[in-house]
């Protein structure tokens, strides 16, 4: 069930989020899709600045606070793959929550046309790129929350699965409760397939 708030100090917050990730200034003749809209307020937002189609989807089925294009559908689902395709596709809060990121960010790359903005929550810095998977409630006391990626292994992810000029647009200030932060990266779609799909041994293709 999502909560109530105030939809116009929600949309102030949009509004500030909006350009700290760095979002399109204008979304004229530009289509949108936020993957995990929860409140809906980036897809307001996107039909404000101007986009010629903007759509909402989560899991969650029930309705979003703002009233805006919205589908109940799962990304993993034979649903999500006959939606079109987007000029810019959001997915913030999202990639942590799930079983198998990569499966995540190859879904998000299919229905990518120009750019992906991926916002997660980050561990400490690391020379390696490593998740950490978190076994109980220890982030936000919540128990859907997976992985913990450093900045190194999300930046690998993306270009593991297919995404090219990959670029952090925003970082917050560190988070003392839990050591982590959260960033923000755009990145476009490779218009070749990724090379890393199983069984990744050519002469087993």
């Amino acid at each position: 069930m999502r909560i109530n708030s105030n939809l116009e100090e929600n949309l102030i917050e949009v509004r500030k989020k909006w350009i700290e990730i760095g979002l399109p200034k204008s979304m004229k003749n530009l289509t949108f899709l936020d993957v995990g809209c929860w409140g809906g307020g980036f897809v307001k937002l996107a039909i404000e600045k101007g986009a010629k189609k903007a759509l909402g989807i989560d899991i969650i089925k029930s309705k979003p606070i703002h009233n805006i294009p919205f589908i109940a559908i799962d990304i993993f689902s034979e649903r999500f793959l006959a939606l079109p395709t987007f000029d810019i596709v959001f997915c913030g809060g999202v990639l942590y929550h799930t079983e198998n990121p990569i499966s995540l960010l190859r879904r998000l790359k299919i229905k990518t046309k120009k750019h992906l903005y991926l916002k997660s929550a980050l561990s400490l810095k690391n020379e390696e790129p490593v998740m950490k998977i978190l076994p109980t409630n220890e982030l936000g006391n919540n128990f859907s929350n997976w992985w913990l990626p450093n900045e190194k292994c999300i930046i690998a992810m993306l270009e593991s699965t297919g995404f090219t000029n990959i670029k952090k647009t925003h970082e917050s200030k560190l988070n003392p409760k839990n050591n982590t932060k959260v960033c923000s990266f755009i990145s476009s779609p490779k218009n070749i397939l990724s090379e890393k799909i199983l069984p990744r041994k050519k002469e087993l293709l």
